[in-house]
């Protein structure tokens, strides 16, 4: 059975800790670890080809997400537009019902609606004011550089290019 990748790292490193302890020159810790390094890199390699495969599937589900759900709102707009279109000939035809086999449509009264039609001329007593606070997490990241903030800390991460 394949050596799992962070198996190969641990013994790699538990390697080049152990030369360094012994005191071993740095030619003959680079010459092993080299020797020691192509399972390793192999296994790198594979799992990044194997990440970007599934990274590309993704990419294809999401495409076929994308198409479907333009279908789902093409196809659930059009119905909305059919079934308006039905309310809008029976009201202007004065008809209020219309049977059939499989159901019955009816114009009925909907309620009313508040529509704004100019905000600017509101009353006060009709607004409502919301406040969003969000952290300035660019200035709390320049205060650190000075000094400690109460509530955060820098996180240092680490990013895997892939050319």
């Amino acid at each position: 059975m394949a050596t799992p990748l962070y198996e190969l790292a641990h013994e790699y490193k538990a390697a080049f800790d152990n030369m360094q302890e012994l005191g071993i020159d740095e030619t003959t810790i680079e010459d092993t670890l080299e020797g020691l390094s192509g399972d390793l890199n192999t296994k790198c390699v594979n799992t990044m080809k194997y990440a970007l495969r599934l990274e590309d599937e993704a990419i294809a589900a999401k495409t076929h997400i994308d198409r479907m759900t333009a279908a789902y709102k093409s196809k659930y707009n059009l119905s909305d537009k059919l079934k308006d279109y039905v309310k809008t000939n029976m009201i202007v035809a004065g008809i209020k019902s219309v049977p059939s086999d499989f159901f019955t449509l009816s114009i009925q009264s909907a309620g009313s609606s508040v529509i704004i039609d100019d905000e600017a001329l509101l009353p006060a007593v009709y607004q409502v004011t919301k406040t969003t606070i969000t952290p300035d997490k660019r200035a709390i990241k320049d205060a650190l550089k000075l000094g400690d903030v109460a509530g955060v800390h820098l996180e240092y991460g680490f990013s895997l290019r892939v050319k």
